[in-house]
């Protein structure tokens, strides 16, 4: 990535930060050490079996993906308009969906993509700056479409704020890393389908 590229994705998701900071949950774009975190920390998948990553942003984890894990076409779903079609631009080889992450199960029926062939899924959603509604919404969503011990990592900057999430009647937590060289630090969270 050039240093150009950088600029411009900085740009483009601090623009929006101060236009919807709820959805966006950061000032500044991860870092790739948190992607290269984040894509280790995912289990082996599968060949063949798709890998889902839902609020994709300017695309740091999508890129890690699409280098690290070659044999699993990747789905990146994104809520916002303008971050899409980004996304759609710079990663080609990935599809890129513009659409709600709630609506999970809809946008890969849509996409003729059974549960079963989903292998895992990668979340940079904010979900503490999210309505806990919202929230439930999104882990009912990939409760529905991951079956069971399958994966899902979640990027966050406070894992004890998830004490009260919805998240653990579908999912159990196996191990959270924390990646200080990120802006701010943050933490993999590692989690699976009871």
């Amino acid at each position: 990535m050039t240093l150009t590229t950088k600029f411009n994705e900085t740009f483009a998701f601090t623009k929006k930060f101060i236009s919807h900071y709820q959805q966006m949950g950061a000032v500044i774009p991860s870092s790739r050490h948190l992607a290269q975190a984040m894509v280790a920390a995912l289990p082996s998948i599968p060949s063949g079996q798709y890998i889902v990553e839902l609020g994709a942003g300017t695309g740091v984890f999508t890129r890690q993906l699409l280098v690290d894990r070659p044999s699993n076409p990747i789905i990146a779903i994104e809520l916002d308009h303008d971050m899409a079609v980004r996304l759609r631009i710079a990663f080609p080889n990935a599809t890129i969906v513009e659409g709600d992450a709630a609506k999970l199960s809809d946008i890969l029926s849509s996409l003729n993509i059974r549960h079963d062939q989903v292998g895992g899924v990668l979340s940079a959603i904010p979900f503490i700056s999210l309505p806990a509604s919202i929230g439930d919404a999104i882990f009912a969503a990939m409760a529905e479409v991951l079956t069971t011990g399958k994966p899902y990592m979640q990027v966050t900057y406070f894992s004890p704020a998830w004490r009260g999430f919805s998240v653990w009647k579908n999912f159990s937590q196996r191990s959270i890393k924390r990646v200080w060289r990120n802006v701010p630090p943050a933490e993999v969270m590692e989690f699976y389908r009871k």
